[in-house]
């Protein structure tokens, strides 16, 4: 008991002067006295936090990209693959031999006239562009077979309706052709209108010229297309 005692004792005395001290010279010779708990607490949850979040976003954009990667991967590999099956059709429209006979010669051009009514001309997108390629083959062959019809059997009963059906494809494939060139040409023009605008005379001058050389082709592409259709309605 007598240990037990002294040491109650001592530490009541060092306490008490601890008061008596503090109340005298107040805070500066206190024990120094450390709160741990509330806000640095907080910022490490919220330090903790912010880094879980961080690593659940990483996780979500590399899913996502990974995502983006095989539909990117997918999308060539169908149009590959369409692209090899539209080119071995094209091939086996390229080697069709027309007949000598002119009644089969137009029943094989009726064949493709209903080609021709059932695929487009259309490039808005990739897969667009490649199906026009067989159009486009068809287009030919058919023109082909059509020239050699009308040298061989002009007054033929079937000639009307290839006639036609040729003139129909022809103004499918110049509206395919005036979109496209509307798609390019119109971008041009605005900025060649937006440089006009400009406070700078170099950017109004090329704005100028951007204008001019946009109408000058558009011009000679009208005047070509109206040309060959021309030569082709005097060889009717």
């Amino acid at each position: 008991m007598g240990i037990i005692e002294d040491s109650f004792k001592k530490e009541l005395g060092k306490n008490t002067g601890k008061f008596v001290s503090n109340l005298v010279f107040g805070d500066k010779h206190s024990t120094p006295y450390r709160r741990v708990g509330s806000s640095e607490a907080q910022e490490a949850r919220a330090e903790a936090a912010r880094i879980r979040a961080e690593a659940a976003q990483a996780k979500a954009d590399a899913i996502a990209r990974e995502h983006e990667v095989r539909a990117e991967i997918e999308e060539k590999n169908h149009l590959n693959s369409l692209d090899a099956a539209v080119l071995a059709n094209v091939d086996k429209v390229i080697a069709m031999p027309f007949s000598e006979d002119t009644n089969e010669l137009a029943h094989q051009l009726s064949g493709l006239a209903i080609q021709l009514s059932t695929n487009s001309f259309s490039k808005e997108n990739a897969e667009e562009k490649i199906r026009a390629k067989y159009t486009e083959a068809v287009f030919q062959k058919f023109d082909q077979g059509l020239q050699i019809l009308l040298a061989k059997d002009p007054y033929n009963p079937n000639m009307d309706y290839l006639w036609n059906a040729f003139i129909k494809a022809k103004k499918e494939k110049k509206k395919s052709i005036k979109n496209l060139l509307i798609k390019i040409w119109i971008p041009l023009f605005l900025m060649g209108l937006l440089l006009l605008s400009s406070s700078s005379i170099d950017e109004r001058v090329l704005g100028i010229l951007i204008i001019t050389v946009s109408i000058v082709i558009i011009v000679l592409i009208i005047v070509f297309l109206k040309n060959r259709e021309k030569n082709i309605l005097k060889k009717a």
